[in-house]
């Protein structure tokens, strides 16, 4: 059910917005979303969430820019340094730098990988993130150290440990290969897509 005239207040935007996202009607929130931003134009989260719907969709160009946007604005809105304004910030530039690095924007990505880390360097995911990005990048010493830091923020991201093994393996480390590729398989739930490789690379060390 669409708005009608009358319920064209942020409020009753934003909420059906997120119905329609939640139900997968992406069309619909990214309508509700822009309908949002002409009547606040200067206030993060209506591009956020059309980014998140822009990004579901594979809208990946578009979702950047209003990623991008929404980061804009909250560093504005950061000036009361409440919790929230600083969440939204931080979820903002990680998704700037996801986004970047699913178009192959690299470069990108880890400029805003770092802007999130340096607002809460407790985001494990960011560092894990910025870890494949550096790899991508031929970066195998500095992707090592960022699947560590991701490591450090959670013991239990097995994808940091993977990581960190791909990139231990570009520099010849074949123990700590092993280490973190044992590791990898105790965490990842059985349905992972890289057990295999894994299984076979740690298969190929043993037989050397």
């Amino acid at each position: 059910m669409r708005l009608g005239r009358k319920a064209r207040n942020p409020a009753s935007l934003f909420d059906a917005g997120k119905a329609a996202y939640g139900r997968g009607d992406l069309e619909g929130a990214v309508r509700d979303f822009t309908h949002l931003i002409e009547l606040e134009p200067d206030l993060p989260p209506g591009y956020y969430e059309r980014g998140l719907a822009y990004a579901r969709s594979g809208r990946l160009v578009e979702a950047a820019a209003d990623f991008v946007k929404a980061a804009e604005l909250g560093r504005t809105v950061i000036v009361g340094n409440t919790a929230q304004s600083r969440e939204q910030l931080v979820r903002a530039e990680y998704n700037c730098g996801l986004t970047y690095e699913r178009l192959g924007r690299y470069e990108l990505a880890l400029e805003h990988y770092d802007c999130a880390l340096e607002l809460q360097p407790t985001l494990s995911e960011a560092w894990c993130n910025r870890g494949n990005v550096l790899l991508q990048l031929g970066e195998d010493e500095r992707a090592a150290e960022s699947h560590t830091n991701a490591i450090a923020v959670d013991p239990g991201d097995y994808n940091a440990y993977l990581g960190r093994a791909i990139a231990n393996n570009e520099r010849s480390r074949q123990d700590e290969v092993v280490r973190d590729l044992e590791e990898f398989l105790r965490l990842a739930p059985a349905g992972h897509p890289q057990i295999g490789i894994a299984r076979a690379t740690l298969a190929r060390y043993s037989a050397g």
